[in-house]
Order: C-alpha cells, then structure tokens, then sequence
C-alpha cells in the first residue's frame, strides 16, 4: 500500500513508515502545491492523506480534480480540524473526510484501515434465520450482476456451505474455486494473505456474539433477523453493540414493527427480504438467479451498497 502524507507533521510521518504493508513514499509534505509536485514524478500512489487545513494558494476542490485527472484510481483521506459536519462524498467514493479534534497516529492508523478497507461481512444470528443461503444469494448477485469477485469463508464446523456449493463435499482443499469470480475459505486465518484478490469477502458464521476487533482488516458484522416473537426471544440477551446493521430476512406483513426492532436493538434496519416462494427451486437448481424477480436483485443490491 503506497501512501501519500501532507499532514505538516514530521513525527506523523515517520511512525507511520514504521507500520508493516504501509509505504510511506516520502517525508511529510508541508503544503498543499507539494502534492502535485510529488504526483509529477512518482503516480504509482494508491492513497493520499492531506491536511485540509494544509498551507497553499490552491483550493481543496480543485486540488482533488487534479490528483483524479492525474491518477483516478487514488484514495484520498481529507482530514479537518474544522469542527463541522463531515459528509461523505457520494458523487466520489475515492474521497472520505474525517473531522479530528487532534491529529496523532493511532487516528491516522485508523483511518487508513477504514478508507482501504475490503467490503468484509459477517453474517450473524440464529441458527435457522436463513444466513447460509442469504450468503449464497448475495454471492451469486455479485458475480453475475455486478461482475465483481467473491470469497465466502464457511464458518460452520460442518462446512454446511461448502457442502452446497461443492459436489466433492469431501475437498480438502482451504481455498476452493467454486465458479468464475467464486471461491470458498475454510480457513479464516488465511484471509490476511489473499484478500487482496477479492472485491468483497463474506463469512457465513455460525456465531452470534463475535468479535469484531481485528487489527489486519475491519469486518462489518450484519445481523440476519426474522422479525417474530421467537427469534427476539432467542436473540434477547446477547451483546450485539458491534453491529453494523440489522438485514429482516423472510420478510412478511406479519412482522413485529420495524420501529420496536430498531428500538430493542439501537441499530438501524438496513434492508428489508422477503419471503420467496421460489426460494427452494433457487437452491436445487444450481442457484440460478431466474427465481428472483428484478426488484428483488435490485434491492439485494441497494442492500449491499448500503453496508
């Protein structure tokens, strides 16, 4: 990972260098005209962190025009000190402002795992809630609808998803090709390695109260629910703070309200699926998309962007 630093902060700089898979190309830039200085000799950057408060003549806004007209595949981390609402850029999603009271290493650290984050999911919840299958589906919407490519890690201590893909139920392999653009892990340990080649990593988990700290990468922990008095019940106790969202999973107009699930848990529902008839044809026959309607694709895809 080569990384860009305009941070007018030397002591920054040379910490960061020390960190392992982090680059840091040069000695800190003190002024907003050094990073098209530096872009003029070296492009092979993969992200720039720059002060906004940074000196120079020339303006953020046109600053981040000429690094995309130069390398449109850059990253860029803005930080402020300015205390102001900090809105992400939806128009680019190579921008990403963060507001910071003080500026020091850890926040720096953080935000580097943050901007060069994989999408990495973890599907939780109760055993019976559908978490395998909504794998499956989201998998084979990503490969075949967004032509991205996936890796499913099987959490499961009896591999119950590697079964369903995989004829050879008996593969030994930790990394199986399942198809173009599909593989599964056994082996999460593995991760660190190879999740450079995956545009979105999704683990299929057979736990409900994990732990989300990692320090080589962040997972997003979705919590896969069917709105009914049983699974609340089951569910009720355990410590679900971590979360990044709640998915209602066979979704029906019986369901308990929205509001009181949003309330119970102090997270927000994320998306929304409903029950699907058609869901078993979908299952023993090779997971053909054909049994979903377009509006249900598209709004398995509105769900996965909103993650």
């Amino acid at each position: 990972m080569n990384i860009l630093t305009a941070l007018a902060n030397n002591k920054i700089n040379e910490k960061l260098k020390a960190v392992e898979d982090i680059n840091i190309l040069n000695k800190d830039i003190q002024y907003k005209e050094g990073i098209l200085e530096y872009l003029e000799k070296n492009k092979n950057i993969d992200i720039i962190i720059f002060l906004e408060e940074l000196p120079g003549q020339i303006k953020t806004k046109k600053l981040i025009e000429i690094i995309n007209s130069i390398n449109n595949k850059i990253k860029i981390i803005i930080i402020t000190n300015k205390n102001k609402e900090i809105k992400n850029n939806k128009t680019n999603k190579k921008i990403r402002y963060f507001y910071l009271e003080k500026i020091n290493y850890e926040n720096i650290i953080k935000m580097i795992k943050i901007k060069n984050n994989k999408n990495i999911l973890r599907l939780i919840g109760n055993r019976g809630v559908g978490k395998t299958i909504l794998c499956i589906i989201i998998s084979e919407i990503i490969i075949n609808i967004k032509k991205q490519k996936v890796l499913l890690i099987d959490k499961d201590k009896n591999f119950i998803l590697t079964k369903m893909y995989s004829r050879n139920s008996n593969n030994n392999e930790n990394l199986i090709k399942i198809k173009n653009n599909l593989y599964i892990l056994k082996d999460e340990k593995e991760l660190y390695r190879i999740k450079e080649q995956f545009d979105y990593i999704i683990i299929d988990s057979n736990e409900i109260n994990v732990n989300t700290n990692n320090n080589q990468f962040i997972i997003k922990d979705i919590l896969i629910l069917e709105a009914n008095l049983l699974e609340l019940k089951k569910i009720n106790n355990l410590k679900l703070n971590n979360i990044k969202g709640i998915i209602l999973n066979k979704n029906n107009k019986n369901n308990i309200s929205e509001k009181i699930i949003e309330k119970i848990f102090n997270k927000k529902i994320i998306g929304k699926i409903n029950y699907n008839k058609k869901i078993n044809l979908f299952i023993n026959n090779n997971f053909n998309l054909f049994y979903f309607s377009k509006n249900e694709i598209n709004n398995i895809i509105r769900i996965i962007e909103n993650i």
